[in-house]
């Protein structure tokens, strides 16, 4: 692919340097030697699938009288749409050519530095006013293609330029169908941490699309990191899906909190729920930001800055800008949680497992480690297991028909929900820890802050059998279990529970708060998060009176009657939805089965 000084590029193009390499290929900077003006050219091999340029040599494939026509190339019509494209803000498509086993596009040469050039080399000075002269200029790329009903598919900070004039422009608009047409196929496929979900299963596709990748942009110039980031389209799902994203306006200071709202629409996993148009979202985003003007003036200083400057800073010590907010917890931190619950629960159960017939001495805490280490390598495997553990016990303890509902609803549970995202595993465990004091609740309030409403509910209510199990293997009444509780007589234990109206009760309130509290969470908004938490607490302190005005708790002290366990929880629930945007997974039965089978069979990568 390499061309010789004195060789021309197509015999025309008098390269001068390589500009840069990426997935499509190599840019190279080149001389129009009939023009005599600089331009970019873009150098692709072509697996020859679609074109052939003939014996008489290359020719422009976005001409009206080019050999190859729109009906025989697929994508076609689109790049010479995308050709005509005339905006400031849009680096221009010239022309495309296929010569040998290369494939040729020829660009408007933008003399200065790549968004991501400029990010790495002068990230803290990356300010409102910066990001507001982005948004302005990138969105109006976006809404002239769009308008033109061309896409980009590819938004990515190594695909927006800045010049020495401070100037924005967008290249590589129609690359994704003019290298379709040239057989290019990888060109399909964007780029992992800038495509949507719909994009990465290959579904048919509309701005908002890049409405998606333009607000992750966006979120990493802020934040300074892109978490949807990964090794494969399998993490990068993942990493969409449970993303936790800390609030833009707490990472720079000067951003609006609206901001918030808008970018965290516009990066919905789910198209529905985007704005409509680039525009919109632009609208939305825009006075939230600071002064375009002055933003330009510092895009100019720093890329004439740091082009003037010979000596290049070092990617490894390249300082990161302050946040004003801690990051949420880690996954590290939601994989030890689980791994904590999943070895308690197990070591609950290890009593009775180790009195079945025959058992071997070993097999207790063999089985409780595995639940353990499974939790925190594969939540929802360890999660699935200390479940199963669970109803083992119920049927060592002398009820089989509790055992059987146990381990057929944490079949059904995993199958439809748990196996898809470290959340459900986190909140269907969720009543373990905090279940010692009373708390079990906590769990309907974690399904309802990280799942969609449907998938929330179900999540609540398989907690809620979780924790009724527990409360029947150690004669405790409903909210609480105890650890050590042996030799209990389990059916008549969870025969008083289950004849209780207030158990009933209970279990509707978990639906109820895991309904209103995701749907509260859905709107991406701290104030309407943390209302729909302290609804949901007003619920399940309704859920308590019953139990407690009948029994009294079976004589537990005031302080223990499940008054402050919900206090507590719901007091959580309200300081993680105003500090921090909701997790949110769109768990589609149907559509997470065909993601698999791609997976499987190579066609979603």
């Amino acid at each position: 692919m390499a061309q010789a000084p004195e060789e021309l590029i197509l015999g025309r193009y008098r390269p001068i340097e390589t500009a840069g390499e990426g997935g499509f290929g190599t840019v190279v900077a080149a001389w129009d030697t009939r023009i005599q003006r600089r331009v970019a050219v873009k150098i692709m091999p072509v697996d020859g699938r679609a074109l052939d340029a003939g014996a008489s040599g290359p020719s422009s494939l976005l001409s009206d009288d080019a050999a190859l026509d729109a009906e025989r190339v697929p994508g076609l019509a689109e790049a010479r749409t995308a050709a005509l494209l005339s905006d400031p803000h849009i680096a221009g498509v010239l022309d495309f050519e296929v010569q040998g086993d290369c494939a040729y596009l020829i660009m408007e040469y933008v003399d200065g530095l790549t968004l991501s050039q400029l990010m790495s080399q002068a990230s803290p000075e990356i300010t409102p006013d910066v990001v507001a002269a982005v948004v302005h200029d990138v969105a109006q790329a976006l809404e002239v293609a769009h308008a033109n009903q061309v896409l980009h598919l590819d938004i990515k900070p190594d695909n927006v330029l800045v010049n020495h004039q401070g100037q924005v422009k967008v290249t590589d608009f129609g690359l994704a169908e003019l290298s379709s047409a040239a057989g290019y196929a990888q060109a399909e496929g964007g780029t992992i941490g800038y495509m949507p979900l719909e994009q990465m299963r290959r579904e048919p596709l509309d701005e908002r699309c890049d409405e998606w990748a333009f607000a992750s942009l966006v979120y990493e110039m802020i934040a300074d990191e892109n978490p949807f980031v990964a090794k494969n389209l399998k993490q990068a799902e993942q990493a969409i899906c449970n993303a936790e994203l800390v609030l833009p306006s707490l990472c720079m200071p000067g951003i609006d909190a609206r901001a918030d709202d808008a970018i965290f629409r516009a990066l919905d996993p789910d198209r529905d729920e985007r704005f409509e148009t680039v525009a919109d979202f632009a609208d939305a985003l825009q006075p939230c930001l600071g002064s375009i003007t002055a933003g330009r003036a510092q895009l100019k200083e720093l890329v004439q800055r740091i082009c003037a400057d010979d000596e290049e800073e070092p990617e490894a010590e390249r300082p990161h800008r302050f946040r004003s907010a801690p990051v949420p917890p880690a996954e590290a931190v939601v994989r030890l949680w689980c791994a904590a619950s999943a070895g308690i629960l197990s070591a609950a159960c290890a009593p009775a497992i180790a009195a079945l017939p025959g058992a071997p001495v070993w097999l207790a805490p063999a089985l409780a480690a595995a639940a353990t280490i499974l939790a925190l390598f594969v939540p929802h495997a360890g999660a699935l297991g200390a479940t199963a553990l669970l109803g083992v016990a119920l049927f060592a303890d002398g009820s089989p028909l509790a055992g059987s509902v146990m381990l057929g609803a944490a079949a059904v549970w995993w199958y439809f929900s748990g196996r898809y995202g470290i959340v459900q595993a986190a909140s269907a465990l969720g009543v373990v820890v905090p279940g010692l004091a009373g708390a079990s609740c906590f769990a309907a309030l974690a399904s309802g802050y990280a799942l969609r409403a449907k998938y929330a509910a179900a999540n609540a209510a398989f907690s809620f059998l979780v924790a009724l199990m527990l409360a029947g293997l150690s004669a405790s009444p409903w909210g609480f279990w105890r650890m050590g509780a042996h030799g209990v007589d389990v059916n008549a234990a969870l025969a008083g529970l289950v004849g209780r109206p207030g158990t009933w009760i209970a279990l509707a309130a978990w639906v109820l708060v895991a309904l209103v509290f995701s749907g509260s969470c859905a709107r991406r908004s701290r104030v309407a998060g943390a209302a729909g938490a302290l609804a949901a607490g007003a619920l399940l302190a309704c859920a308590v009176v019953p139990d407690w005005a009948v029994g009294g708790f079976q004589g537990l002290p005031t302080y223990e009657a499940g008054f402050v366990p919900v206090l507590a929880a719901t007091a959580v629930a309200v300081l993680a939805s105003a500090l921090f945007v909701p997790a949110r997974q769109p768990l589609y039965e149907d559509e997470i089965a065909q993601d698999l089978r791609q997976l499987g069979d190579g066609s979603g990568a």
